[in-house]
């Protein structure tokens, strides 16, 4: 599911709005908005009691993603990520993304939920479970990242899943700031931030 400013285009994407009960995203499916072009990528707004974003593709190629961003060679910038729920699950290499491998500026991502749990890795441990919020050094990005907010109650990271925000084109990273009374980190569990700022509330 997406909504995409095409390549050559110049009008903005719109924007993708889901609110539900439950929403799953499993076994490389995909949910996000991006800009191949000059436009603009949509903002993405997930409004949801309980969300699950699990695992990869049966052939391992594709982890389950849900993201906002502008792709490479675009220069529209990418539309901003925000989730409101009670519960959200990130596992087995599936990830939550908000970036930029254009010249245009990565979105902001915004998480705000009663409990946050972000566990493990791909089957072969090559891609982490996470919430990224940056910039690509394969694509030669130029554009700034965006900046990363995270609220709950309870954060738990583990077995080898992170929460980065970072910059590896020529673009600045954006700010990583984690509001939570109870933060655990286990088993090789990163939180990391190459970034103009860095906070835990």
């Amino acid at each position: 599911m997406y909504a995409i400013a095409n390549r050559n285009s110049t009008g903005d994407a719109g924007d993708l709005t889901i609110k539900t009960n439950t929403l799953l995203i499993k076994d490389g499916a995909e949910v996000g908005t991006s800009t191949f072009g000059a436009g603009n990528g949509g903002n993405l707004s997930v409004n949801a009691q309980n969300m699950q974003i699990i695992g990869e593709s049966p052939d391992g190629l594709y982890s389950s993603v849900l993201s906002a961003s502008a792709l490479p060679n675009s220069t529209g910038d990418a539309g901003d990520l925000t989730i409101k729920t009670n519960t959200l699950l990130i596992k087995d290499g599936a990830q939550v993304s908000a970036g930029t491998f254009g010249a245009g500026k990565g979105g902001d991502l915004s998480v705000d939920a009663q409990n946050v749990q972000i566990i493990g890795t791909t089957t072969d441990g090559l891609y982490p479970s996470g919430l990224f919020a940056g910039t690509d050094i394969n694509s030669n990005s130029a554009g700034d990242a965006g900046d990363s907010a995270i609220k709950t109650n309870t954060l738990l990271v583990q077995d080898g899943a992170r929460i980065t925000v970072q910059s590896l084109g020529t673009g600045t990273a954006g700010n990583l700031t984690i509001d939570a009374p109870s933060i655990r980190l286990n088993n090789n569990a990163l939180l990391s931030g190459n970034t103009q700022s860095f906070q835990l509330i």
